[in-house]
């Protein structure tokens, strides 16, 4: 059984949904905790780099988080083709 399929169960077994219906609400739900851990991480990151004495001063940090943020959508994409395409392959038998 695949991923998605298992949190999908597991998560909206109780709707009478298409399962792709979920999709918004899973990519809702990462935007928001990104949106929620990447400052986290950032002051983490600036408080070792501190720690350690090296000048790493926040929001240098977060201007690198930033930047490498626009990587995060290929690989997302990427992975969700890999899965859907998974999906239909498993189907087809």
């Amino acid at each position: 059984m695949n991923h998605f399929v298992y949190f999908e169960d597991a998560t909206f077994r109780f709707l009478a949904f298409h399962p792709f219906v979920g999709i918004p609400i899973y990519a809702a739900f990462v935007y928001a905790m990104l949106g929620l851990l990447t400052p986290v991480a950032a002051r983490l990151t600036s408080w070792e780099a501190a720690y350690r004495g090296l000048r790493l001063p926040l929001p240098v940090v977060q201007r690198g988080l930033d930047f490498h943020a626009a990587n995060y959508l290929p690989v997302a994409l990427l992975t969700a083709l890999t899965i859907i395409g998974y999906c239909k392959f498993a189907e087809a038998g």
